[in-house]
């Protein structure tokens, strides 16, 4: 089983230490206003601003409105992992912090509300998007060496999702859904029912100006396309689209011309992909449920020059950087059998020699699985969870590294980053009102096995 899981900057809010950020919206203010609630030591009681701060500003970015409240938490660096988790997989490698001297990690929160996932960062810029329904079309920008935290968009009108976000090289790009009224949202889903429209926007994280790179209607709506995944390295943009006959097109652009320099159509349904040095990787199937599933899965490679080749069967998420390519291979749901293994993350090279599965042999029970899956400077890392046990576990496997090991972090997720040279991922902790997220990170250099 697997689980894929500058300018109008604004005021700036000073946050005592260990206080809890609230980054959505307060009850009752007009529609477009945002505040930051602060819960001082777990006392449930806002506190006051300090003095001469705003935490209401609102000005207009290119045209859209957006909150300019900003919290500040302070240089933060705590340690990495001062306990181990309450749980860990059995069987699977050994938990340790980063090595002593370097244990240090970078840290943004924790953040009380909303909840947010899409989780991106170039070193130790971040960004995410909130994940329920109130909080879908809003994004924010952090940087984890001052510990701030701001909200740099929110989408004009009610009913946008915002899906995909993507951080490089001074450029945050994503891809925005407009729903049918009375449609859930399925925020950081494919698109899924009931999208009639959608845009990819590109913010220059300096300027804060904003671009619309493309916008069109969707199938079924008069138009002609449906964007459902984007990747960006600051030097090449990929868009996955579904097409009107049901197939699925990546098209490979130059960045920032937009030249086309690649395009890749797919009769069945494209799951994953990712960029490579020399063109794409990407798993696709035949639909199973609808568009929420596939089935009988595999692993193409297509390169710039020449034609596409089979490279594995039973291929889920695919993350690929430099000379690491890695992907969740999970035959029991590909081929829906309960007697054939289950997830297990494999790696290899960037000439695809074999692949080598570096994921815990325990992995392979119907009853765990993988999720979140990021590639980037020599470093694979991904979340195991085991249904059976709890919690998650952050798993990193290094180039050149023995074995791979466990980060013990303080709570669980399903969202990880490679970017920029750091590692940043969510830590979420409790359940319920009470839950709280943090975003981490540190250098991958850090990273030094004895």
């Amino acid at each position: 089983m697997h689980w894929s899981g500058g300018p109008n900057r604004g005021d700036r809010h000073v946050v005592p230490s260990g206080a809890l950020v609230s980054l959505g919206r307060r009850a009752g203010a007009p529609a477009g206003l945002f505040a930051l609630a602060l819960l001082i030591g777990g006392c449930g009681q806002s506190a006051p601003p300090s003095p001469g701060a705003s935490t209401t500003a609102l000005h207009s970015v290119a045209g859209v409105p957006t909150s300019s409240a900003t919290a500040i938490l302070g240089p933060r660096d705590v340690p990495c992992a001062s306990s181990g988790p309450a749980g860990t997989t059995p069987g699977a490698f050994v938990i340790e912090s980063v090595p002593a001297g370097a244990d240090r990690c970078a840290e943004i929160g924790p953040l009380a509300d909303p909840e947010v996932t899409g989780l991106t960062n170039d070193g130790p810029i971040v960004a995410f998007a909130g994940f329920d329904a109130a909080h879908a079309g809003d994004l924010w920008l952090g940087d984890l060496r001052s510990g701030a935290v701001e909200m740099v968009y929110q989408a004009a009108a009610t009913g946008i999702e915002i899906a995909s976000p993507q951080l490089a090289s001074g450029h945050l790009l994503w891809l925005e859904w407009a729903r049918e009224a009375g449609v859930g949202y399925s925020v950081g889903g494919a698109g899924g029912p009931g999208v009639t429209e959608w845009w990819l926007k590109d913010m220059d994280t300096e300027s804060r100006r904003i671009t619309t790179l493309t916008h069109d209607r969707t199938p079924g709506f008069g138009g002609e396309t449906l964007g459902t995944k984007i990747l960006f390295d600051g030097s090449r943009l990929g868009i996955q689209e579904g097409l009107k006959d049901g197939a699925t097109r990546i098209v490979v652009q130059d960045w920032p011309s937009g030249k086309s320099v690649q395009s890749v159509t797919v009769a069945d349904r494209v799951y994953d992909f990712a960029l490579t040095g020399d063109g794409v990787l990407y798993s696709a199937g035949t639909d199973r449920y609808g568009p929420y599933g596939t089935d009988h899965t595999r692993l193409m490679d297509c390169p710039r020059e020449g034609t596409c080749r089979t490279v594995a069967p039973d291929v889920y998420d695919v993350a690929a950087s430099g000379d690491v390519f890695a992907w969740l291979a999970d035959p029991g749901s590909s081929q829906d059998s309960d007697s054939l293994p289950g997830a297990r993350l494999y790696t290899t090279n960037a000439k695809l020699d074999p692949a080598v599965a570096v994921s815990s042999t325990e992995a392979s029970r119907q009853s765990q699985g993988i999720r979140g899956i990021a590639a980037g400077s020599g470093v694979v890392a991904w979340w195991e969870q085991d249904a059976d046990v709890g919690m998650n576990t952050l798993t990193i496997s290094t180039a050149g590294s023995a074995a791979p090991f466990q980060l013990a972090t303080s709570g669980d997720s399903v969202d990880v980053s490679l970017g920029g040279g750091w590692l940043a991922w969510f830590e979420n902790v409790g359940s319920g009102d009470s839950s709280t997220t943090r975003v981490r990170a540190f250098p991958i250099s850090a990273i030094v096995r004895a």
